[in-house]
């Protein structure tokens, strides 16, 4: 619920709005600056739409980083345990030198 124009516990000159849950937000983000005046946020704040887009798409391209680093990992991991069981294997072959004098 959100609560217009009441102070403290004295909300009898209020206007509530209602039915507005799961409604996709477009437009300018709405904030209330230091003095409680409501207002659209500045272009460069923090809080602009422009910034939050641009934190967002960052946001995703820093995942699509993470998922690849993450199959890079997987793909070198296979690759050292190959290398470290084909050492094994070699370790446990006896090694048979012939002397021919």
């Amino acid at each position: 619920m959100i609560c217009i124009g009441a102070l403290g516990a004295n909300i009898s000159d209020s206007c509530f709005i209602d039915n507005i849950a799961g409604v996709a937000v477009t437009g300018d983000r709405v904030v209330v600056d230091a003095n409680g005046q409501l207002g659209v946020a500045p272009a460069g704040s923090p809080l602009s739409a422009n910034q939050l887009l641009k934190q967002q798409r960052v946001v995703e391209e820093l995942k699509t980083t993470v998922v690849q680093q993450q199959k890079q990992i997987e793909a070198l991991t296979a690759g050292l345990q190959k290398v470290s069981a084909q050492l094994e294997v070699s370790k446990s072959i006896p090694q048979t030198v012939l002397n021919n004098r």
